[in-house]
């Protein structure tokens, strides 16, 4: 099964990803302009959040592509899953590895190829309310 990752830069963007009900929320979505996301449907989807500075981030949520669908000059991607309660803070030296092999997460991407999905799983899955 495919895994990818979504990033939020917080701080950038000006907004937090609440959405209508924080924390509550079962239906997730994410969008994105990058290719790759055509062929999202199926694989669990990670966001990663940066907020403040210096910068930290977390594992804000996980979901199951279920629809992918053009959206905006780009692709909307949603589906069933949770976001966790709280947040898991990633960080250390595997997580900066696997930042720097994403290069420096420029936006949605898979991540089969990388290690540190199984930390992503299990952060989603003892997170996820």
């Amino acid at each position: 099964m495919k895994e990818c990752i979504q990033y939020h830069n917080a701080e950038k963007l000006g907004w937090v990803p609440f959405g209508e009900r924080p924390f509550l929320q079962t239906q997730l979505a994410v969008f994105t302009r990058r290719p790759a996301a055509r062929h999202a449907a199926g694989a669990t989807v990670y966001l990663i959040v940066r907020l403040g500075t210096p910068a930290r981030y977390y594992l804000w949520d996980a979901f199951t592509a279920d629809h992918v669908e053009p959206h905006d000059g780009g692709h909307r991607i949603w589906g069933d899953g949770r976001q966790l309660v709280p947040p898991a803070r990633l960080q250390g030296e595997a997580f900066e590895a696997f930042r720097r092999a994403c290069a420096n997460f420029v936006g949605f991407r898979c991540i089969d190829d990388q290690p540190y999905r199984a930390e992503l799983a299990r952060l989603a899955a003892s997170g996820a309310r």
